[in-house]
């Protein structure tokens, strides 16, 4: 038998050591860039962040990002943003040590339901080095992944210690996290689930009063999920046959076991395996797993640990089951199995325990769980420093993608953005056309390419780009601006008026075009109008500079010089270092000097 002497002094040494070899794994991410791949809409070119004034505050709580509704992540962002500004190693260094609580909590768990302090620290371990954790850890964007976890994780230790010791402030207290988790990200939808899988393993027997428990719980996720996934139902099944929906299914919901048994030719996106029939390897092999699977918790039914196990996976991964036809790449993706490996990494725990209680005639079997487990940590380290790597910049993970992906228009079009900013326009030119060869109707593409020929002075060509960005996103208002701009300095006034009110009839936010379209008043000596449109667009969007700067262009016109100034200082508040404004307050203020 193991010795079992000093549990406490055993527990802390366990604890360190797993917790300083999952940080050397990942330390390497304080040097990483942030990648044009969602980092600019939640950090980058994020407004949200900009302030912890209360309005802005107020914002965070009732606006979504990429329609997602996670305030307590945009928060995080905004603390990072107010003290170290735009360092892209404190945010990656934050998401390092929120991992490094979420592996802390998992040895908790562990411990809470049994392991040994042995047993708890290699659970901890293998999800805290396991490859297939690198895209929640190493991207910045992913903040969500590893918040949301970790209040996740404090809901359910504080839910059980309150089933075990019936101490009221212990269930606020796991309501609260649970909350909090929420706030993070939407996937803390299962933790009423995963509460009455805890209510099992405890053997409480008390149904109608366990219910009433989780109604609180559901009274704040019901409503708070509703805001995302109302947006978010591509993955339903639409005008496809019952068969390949049921393949489609069968294979995503089986993906993420085979990955994580056996973590090879990991990317960040993957596409779905064509063509979607039986006689395709990869929906065979999603068959026999799903059968072999089943059958497992059929069989050993009576095994908690096992039931457990399966269980918190089934609930955790079910909302990335799929059943669309859907052939752009990222139907699965490594950052759903973050928290749903948990089960998986506590059974392997459980069978440590068991190795380690052999008796002392079988003790060649220990020696070789030991060994047959060192390799698989070492494999794990090695894979997860390796594939980190891919993360570091934009080009690196690009080129990456690319090479791992045959049709992911948006690795094309955002490798050309890195292109461009290096000037490398025929390359960048390729990658556009590559990225509309895929997808035809990827607007982005389109609007990305009509910025190049512009630059280029090929301005028919952007014309007709930013004509058909604007056809497929009739909403976003940067194609209808960028042409209404090409028609201002071509003088076409009438053109650049009629482009922008296309747009204002969208019913879409309005703001910055009501700026543009006060600068078309204002050059054709409409000044009322354009004081009328941007008052509306101060009172619709009040932090935008722009609106300020050509207020205070027009009074200081008009000769209401302290207007004009006031607007400017305005937009100061904003950005105290703009240029123009800075440049136009000094102006203002020798006019102003020399009045006196």
């Amino acid at each position: 038998m193991i010795n079992k002497n000093h549990p406490r002094r055993i527990h802390h040494a366990v604890i360190f050591l797993v917790l300083g070899i999952v940080g050397f794994t990942f330390i390497s991410v304080i040097r990483f860039s942030f990648l044009n791949w969602d980092d600019p809409q939640y950090v980058l070119n994020n407004p949200l962040i900009r302030s912890l004034s209360f309005n802005n505050l107020k914002s965070i709580f009732t606006t979504k990002t990429y329609d997602v509704y996670s305030p307590l992540t945009i928060l995080s962002f905004a603390f990072e943003y107010r003290f170290f500004q735009l360092n892209p190693g404190v945010y990656h260094f934050n998401n390092l040590l929120l991992h490094l609580a979420v592996v802390y909590c998992i040895f908790i768990l562990g411990k809470q339901l049994g392991l040994s302090s042995w047993a708890a620290g290699v659970s901890a371990l293998l999800f805290g080095i396991h490859p297939m954790h690198v895209q929640t850890v190493v991207w910045v964007t992913e903040r969500k992944g590893v918040l949301y976890s970790f209040f996740y994780l404090l809901s359910v230790i504080t839910y059980i210690q309150f089933l075990r010791h019936e101490k009221i402030s212990l269930y606020l207290w796991s309501l609260l996290f649970g909350v909090l988790s929420l706030f993070a990200k939407p996937m803390a939808l299962s933790l009423p689930i995963i509460l009455c899988l805890c209510d099992w393993w405890e053997r409480q027997n008390h149904r109608w009063r366990l219910f009433v428990l989780k109604i609180p719980y559901l009274l704040f996720f019901v409503p708070l999920v509703w805001i995302t996934f109302a947006v978010n139902t591509d993955m339903y099944a639409h005008n496809i046959p019952v068969e390949q929906s049921m393949l489609i299914a069968m294979w995503s919901g089986t993906f993420y076991l085979l990955k994580f048994i056996w973590p090879v030719a990991l990317a960040p996106v993957y596409e779905l395996p064509w063509p979607v029939q039986w006689d395709n390897p990869a929906y065979s092999i999603a068959g026999i797993t799903l059968f072999i699977g089943i059958a497992i918790l059929f069989v050993f039914r009576k095994k908690r640990w096992l039931i457990w196990a399966g269980f918190f996976y089934i609930f955790n991964i079910f909302y990335f089951v799929r059943f669309d036809l859907v052939t752009k790449p990222d139907i699965v993706s490594d950052r759903y199995m973050y928290l749903a490996s948990l089960g998986i990494c506590m059974l392997v725990g459980k069978f440590i325990d068991r190795i380690l209680n052999l008796q002392y005639k079988e003790k060649w079997k220990i020696y070789v769980g030991i060994a047959f487990l060192l390799c698989i940590i070492s494999a794990g380290i090695s894979k997860t420093k390796r594939y980190s790597y891919v993360w570091q910049n934009s080009n690196i993970f690009w080129n990456y993608v690319i090479a791992t992906t045959e049709r992911f228009e948006v690795a094309y079009h955002n490798r050309a953005l890195l292109f461009i900013e290096e000037g490398d326009y025929e390359r960048a030119l390729d990658d556009l056309d590559q990225a509309i060869r895929i997808y035809p109707r990827y607007a982005n593409a389109h609007f990305s390419r009509a910025v190049l020929a512009e630059r280029l002075g090929n301005i028919q060509n952007a014309l007709d780009d930013y004509l058909k960005s604007r056809e497929l996103s009739p909403n976003d208002q940067r194609a209808y601006n960028n042409r209404a701009n090409i028609f201002i300095r071509q003088r076409r006034f009438d053109d650049a008026l009629k482009e922008l009110n296309i747009f204002l009839e969208t019913g879409a936010p309005q703001a910055e075009v009501l700026t543009n379209r006060a600068l078309v008043y204002k050059r054709t000596g409409r000044i009322e109008e354009a004081l009328i449109d941007l008052n509306e667009a101060i009172r619709l969007q009040p932090d935008l500079i722009q609106a300020y700067n050509n207020r205070g262009n027009i009074f200081k016109q008009k000769g209401e010089f302290q207007k004009a100034l006031d607007d400017y200082n305005k937009g100061l508040m904003f950005d105290p270092n703009h240029h123009t404004l800075l440049q136009n307050k000094k102006d203002i203020l020798t006019i102003l000097d020399a009045s006196k």
